[in-house]
């Protein structure tokens, strides 16, 4: 097989902490389209895409410089069960490798594609369907890197941010997803739409 052809969108490391063995090799994964549930699935084939982020490698080998240093924390997070220091070197590496969690999944990718198809639909309706108006879509590519330079580039706006830690003290273990990280506005509790269309 051709060098980092299977490029994961979610992280092998992360899928390890759900795993169903001992050796972390296997997770149970529920297929919603099939409405499957797939016991021992190999870690090493899920949630992947070949060449997901290009054939030049370039990004996956980044990628893969930052999975390596948030492995260490997280990994350090769940057997210590305490978060690293606000504002500390670990905290900001953890809260740029959760922002790139967010925009690097198929689902993100597919959100951002949909957008800009959408966006560009939307003008050139408004502009009596101009051919000037750019009707191709970005490949997954540039949809996946263009996303995770908009999160990042939120980083300053989520410096303020802490973070807390939930511990399972029951029987049932947590779940996670192939697109493990919601972003959710406590603040827009209090609010409804109008208001926030006033503000």
């Amino acid at each position: 097989m051709p060098e980092k052809k299977k490029q994961h969108y979610i992280p092998q490391f992360y899928l390890r902490l759900f795993s169903s063995d001992s050796g972390q090799k296997t997770i149970n994964l529920y297929n919603i389209l099939s409405k499957k549930l797939i016991k021992d699935a190999t870690i090493k084939n899920q949630a992947y895409i070949d060449y997901f982020y290009g054939k030049d490698l370039i990004f996956e080998k980044l990628l893969n410089d930052i999975e390596t240093n948030a492995s260490k924390i997280v990994y350090d997070i769940v057997n210590d069960k305490h978060l690293p220091k606000h504002n500390s070197d670990e905290w900001y590496r953890i809260l740029a490798f959760t922002l790139i969690m967010h925009s690097r999944t198929k689902f993100a990718s597919e959100e951002i594609i949909d957008m800009k198809q959408k966006t560009s639909d939307k003008i050139r309706a408004l502009h009596n369907g101009d051919d000037r108006i750019n009707k191709e879509n970005f490949i997954r590519e540039e949809a996946v890197l263009l996303n995770m330079e908009i999160n990042l580039g939120a980083i300053d706006i989520a410096y303020d941010l802490v973070c807390k830690l939930i511990l399972n003290e029951t029987d049932i273990p947590f779940i996670t997803s192939d697109h493990p990280v919601i972003f959710y506005n406590q603040y827009m509790e209090q609010k409804n739409h109008l208001d926030a269309i006033q503000e």
